[in-house]
């Protein structure tokens, strides 16, 4: 075989596979303070020599195989000029599914995430299009108009036909067709800018609503500005402003919303997605799916609940009439019958100002701080929601609850949706040497979401405001369950997390590595040592310290970027690390082959539900079917059961 080639030497045959979006960043010939080579920030971690092959593969994937030579490393599987004796098995491990390379590569690979500066340095710098001004931006859109209906719809609509040119063969001809058109939909967004969100200086109307009413909340005290918000506010340049949000579900007599809350009763706090520059909290915003289905559900189940026990009524207890025509309590200890959808700042690209990071995390503080000063709730009836970005937003907001000493803690459950949990590159690989076992590249043709530099730079870009790329990799705040943290096994960095999280993904999405590796690092710490499978359960067989640990994920080569610009504290929950020789083996620590007495982890169940073929945010499109039924009835379950 020929000898194994550095992965930056890929970059052709990376480039052509993404031809179709736009290019990745190009480094200037000069520039001041800013360094192209790689940060890293912690040794790599090697795969346990314990875990056998086929633990590491899902149900679906344990099939014979046929002898496989041995790889030293991913570069090897990358070879451009492999012999002919390994050309073919090469080529269907690239075609298989991400948990896969679980079971080839027995060696660390390591490669140069290059441009981890700010600006024109960064890996994600985005220049504006032209089509993000008028009068271009009206000509783009008479153009996307009219080519989309005569154009582009009928032919992703031919092209759907067959199922073998389908993204998934499982998939319906209708599924087929808006997948195309969704993703053909984002290169509006990022080339024209079109944010389709609203000035949230501007109260609405609560004749303008029918499913929802507005109210405002109130500006952040500013003693609760400390540690990576503060920090992040001076870089930036943010202010703290009020913000406000759109009450879903039940109201009081007079049929206002934001009453106080009863004793015991819960409430969710949605955080919406939108990549951090796109969406709303409106009830007209595709988001809205969330609380609107949350409630739904939840009613339909006191509803069967109460026609079970009808029998069994008791004397004086208040019944409302549903709109079905059944009557179930009003409300009672642990019911949750009111959700409330956090309108937070989103980004403006080339305004960091405005709302790059961290005026979402202050935002949602503010929320939070509503719900629990403001409206009395317990925060640990407190049930935070968030779907894509706002899934990241989740996970920041109970950091710093975690981290800074703001009279408030972490809320009881986390429901997470397709989060957005690893903003940086540190799973797929940087664009000129991908990581082809990822779900990146995986799914880059079957996933809503494009693969490509566009969207994701306009994003992060915005994101980021005057912060280095580097801070994508580094900043937990902005990336979870990033493979280059500073953080180890068993905790991976989530002691005293809320008590119950329950995560969603399917298997179609660009992003679902990275939701297996959050599932997996957020169970390792606690007595069950791996997460509660649901749905599909794609990943029940696989090996659990594998998927946290990520040991056959890229690497950075060396470090010589300037130090962070955000300076990094002492956060308040010191990292738990494993002693030398132990590993977690269901709830029980082994040291030495001998089993001690006692040893557990945090009260913490994490429950992870796969739907096969799925994308992203499936859960949010009415159009998906049955799956999307099915996998909001065990959600309600599952919020229900904590009643």
């Amino acid at each position: 075989m020929a000898a194994p080639v550095s992965p930056t030497t890929q970059a052709p045959d990376v480039v052509r596979d993404f031809a179709h979006e736009e290019a990745a960043p190009v480094a200037p010939s000069s520039s001041k303070g800013t360094s192209t080579d790689v940060s890293s920030s912690s040794t790599p971690l090697s795969p346990s020599p314990s875990h056998s092959r086929s633990a590491l593969l899902p149900s679906f994937l344990h099939k014979p195989a046929p002898p496989t030579p041995h790889w030293s490393s991913l570069e090897d599987l990358n070879d451009p000029d492999p012999s002919r004796a390994f050309a073919a098995d090469r080529k269907a491990r690239r075609r298989s599914h991400p948990n896969a390379a679980l079971a080839a590569v027995h060696a660390l690979p390591t490669v140069i995430f290059p441009l981890q500066g700010a600006g024109a340095g960064s890996e994600f710098a985005q220049q504006a299009p032209l089509w993000s001004r008028y009068p271009y931006k009206a000509l783009y859109y008479a153009y996307f108009g009219l080519t989309v209906g005569l154009l582009f719809l009928p032919y992703f609509a031919l092209a759907s036909l067959l199922p073998a040119m389908r993204g998934r063969r499982r998939w319906s001809w209708k599924k087929a067709t808006l997948i195309r058109l969704y993703r053909h939909s984002t290169r509006l967004t990022y080339r024209s800018h079109t944010s389709f969100t609203r000035d949230l200086s501007q109260e609405v109307p609560h004749s303008q609503t029918f499913n929802s009413k507005f109210t405002w909340v109130p500006a952040l005290p500013a003693a609760l500005l400390r540690g990576e918000i503060r920090r992040a506010m001076a870089a930036q340049g943010v202010s703290n402003e009020r913000t406000c949000g759109f009450w879903f579900g039940a109201r009081d007599d007079g049929g206002a919303v934001g009453q106080p809350a009863a004793k015991g009763e819960r409430v969710v706090l949605h955080l919406h997605g939108g990549a951090y520059w796109i969406g709303s909290a409106h009830e007209k915003d595709v988001s809205a799916a969330v609380s609107l289905q949350l409630l739904h559900k939840l009613e339909a189940r006191r509803r069967r609940r109460a026609g079970r026990d009808a029998d069994a009524a008791t004397p004086g207890v208040e019944l409302d009439a549903s709109p079905l025509g059944s009557t179930l309590p009003v409300v009672g200890p642990g019911y949750c019958r009111r959700s409330f959808s956090l309108d937070y700042r989103v980004c403006i690209p080339g305004h960091p100002e405005r709302g790059s990071f961290p005026a979402a995390l202050m935002d949602a503080v503010a929320g939070y701080h509503y719900l629990v000063k403001g409206c009395g709730f317990e925060e640990d009836n407190v049930v935070v929601v968030g779907d894509s970005a706002g899934g990241n937003l989740a996970l920041a907001l109970c950091r710093y609850l975690r981290d800074e000493d703001v009279g408030l803690k972490v809320p009881g459950s986390m429901l997470l949706l397709s989060p957005w949990a690893d903003t940086s590159r540190s799973h797929s690989g940087p664009l000129n040497a991908l990581n082809h076992f990822s779900s990146v590249y995986q799914n880059r043709a079957v996933d809503i979401i494009p693969p490509g530099s566009g969207f994701r730079n306009t994003a992060v870009s915005a994101l980021l405001g005057v912060l280095p790329a580097s801070e994508t990799y580094r900043n937990p705040y902005l990336s979870s369950c990033s493979l280059h943290l500073d953080v180890e096994a068993p905790s991976w960095g989530y002691e005293g997390f809320p008590r119950r999280i329950y995560i969603t993904t399917g298997d179609g999405e660009v992003s679902y590595d990275q939701h297996l590796t959050l599932a997996h690092r957020l169970a390792a710490g606690t007595r069950r040592t791996r997460p509660i499978y649901v749905g599909d359960r794609l990943s029940a067989d696989a090996d659990a310290q594998a998927l946290a640990a990520r040991a056959n994920y890229p690497r950075p080569r060396r470090s010589s970027i300037p130090g962070p610009v955000l300076p990094r504290h002492a956060p308040k929950h010191e990292q738990v690390r494993a002693p030398p020789g132990a590993q977690q083996v269901e709830g029980e620590a082994v040291t030495d082959g001998k089993r001690e007495e006692g040893a557990g982890g945090e009260e913490r169940e994490v429950w992870l539900d796969e739907c096969r073929d799925a994308v992203h945010d499936y859960l949010l499109f009415g159009w998906w079917g049955r799956e999307r039924d099915v996998g909001w009835e065990r959600i309600s379950a599952w919020i229900e059961a904590d009643e």
